[in-house]
């Protein structure tokens, strides 16, 4: 797993088992105005996937 702060420095670490993710896994933390996350239907994997749009 990688995870960044404000600063753009990454951290990095393993997930341990039993962590079941299909595609990835995308978490928000914290509130950006100008964007707006959903979820869009993808023919090639069959899931749902995220989509980032600016507002």
């Amino acid at each position: 797993m990688a995870l960044a702060d404000e600063q753009g420095q990454m951290l990095g670490g393993h997930v341990m088992p039993g962590c079941v993710i299909y595609t990835t896994a995308e978490i928000v933390v914290g509130e950006l105005e100008t964007l707006a996350f959903n979820r869009a239907f993808d023919l090639q994997t069959g899931y749902p996937e995220l989509q980032i749009d600016r507002r």
